[in-house]
C-alpha cells in the first residue's frame, strides 16, 4: 500500500490498467479522486514518442494493474489486417481530439472521448451496429399518417366519380353524335360527303341529257 505508480515529471511510457485495489488518483489540475475497478490512464503514451507524466496515481491498499507500451501494441495487432486496421483509425480520432486542446484534458474527459472515438470507428459500427439505424426499425409512415393518406385517396376517387356523373349527359351526347356520323361514312364506302350532293350531280346530268336529245 502507499505504492507510486507514476507521478508528474516522469516519462510516460506505456498505458496503464487497473484491474483491483483502491487508488489514488490525482489529475493535472490538482483534482482528487479515488479510483476502483477496472481503469485505464496514459493513453496518449501509446501513439507518442516522448510524453511526460503530468498526474499522479498511488495505490492505497493492495492492488493490480497492466501496463501495456506502444512497441507491444504494435506488435499484437500487426498479424491481422483488419484489427490494424481499426485501431489505426481509431487512434488517428483519438489524437487529433487530444491535439486540438493541446493534450490537456482531465481523465474523465479522456475516457469520454476513447469511447466516442471508438463508437464512432467504421469497423466497429459493422461489427456493433446502431438498433435505431436497421432498416427492419425504420418507420417511414405512422399508422396516423397512413390513415390520412388512405382518407386523402378515398375522397379524390369519390371527387373524381361525382366530376364523371355531372358530364355524364353530355358525354353521352357527343358519343351519340360521333356514332351517327360514322355511320354515315360507312353507308356511303366510307365517304364523308353529304349525300344531297350525289342527287344534286345526278339531277344536272339528267338535264344535260334531255337538252341533249
Amino acid at each position: 500500500t502507499g505504492e507510486v505508480i507514476f507521478t508528474p515529471g516522469g516519462f510516460s511510457v506505456a498505458l496503464h490498467i487497473t484491474t483491483t485495489g483502491q487508488y489514488r488518483f490525482q489529475d493535472y489540475d490538482t483534482t482528487q479522486s479515488i479510483v476502483e475497478g477496472i481503469q485505464w490512464f496514459e493513453e496518449l503514451s501509446l501513439y507518442a514518442e516522448q510524453l511526460m507524466h503530468r498526474t499522479n496515481l498511488t495505490a492505497k491498499t493492495f492492488a493490480e494493474l497492466f501496463t501495456l507500451a506502444g512497441t507491444d501494441l504494435a506488435e499484437c495487432i500487426r498479424k491481422s489486417p483488419g484489427c490494424t486496421r481499426m485501431f489505426c483509425e481509431y487512434a488517428k480520432e483519438f489524437v487529433a481530439a487530444m491535439q486540438k486542446v493541446g493534450g490537456e484534458m482531465d481523465h474523465e474527459d479522456q475516457v469520454e472521448l476513447a469511447v466516442r472515438c471508438c463508437k464512432q470507428n467504421h469497423i466497429y459500427q459493422l461489427l456493433y451496429p446502431d438498433p435505431a439505424m436497421l432498416l427492419e426499425n425504420i418507420h417511414i409512415f405512422e399508422e396516423d399518417d397512413g390513415n390520412i393518406s388512405e382518407g386523402s385517396y378515398e375522397d379524390g376517387s369519390s371527387s373524381k366519380d361525382v366530376g364523371t356523373s355531372d358530364g355524364s349527359s353530355s358525354l353521352r351526347k357527343k358519343t351519340s353524335q360521333s356514332n351517327f356520323a360514322i355511320g354515315k361514312m360507312l353507308s356511303h364506302g366510307g365517304s364523308d360527303k353529304d349525300p344531297s350532293e350525289d342527287q344534286d350531280k345526278e339531277n344536272d346530268a339528267e338535264k344535260m341529257a334531255s337538252r341533249t336529245r
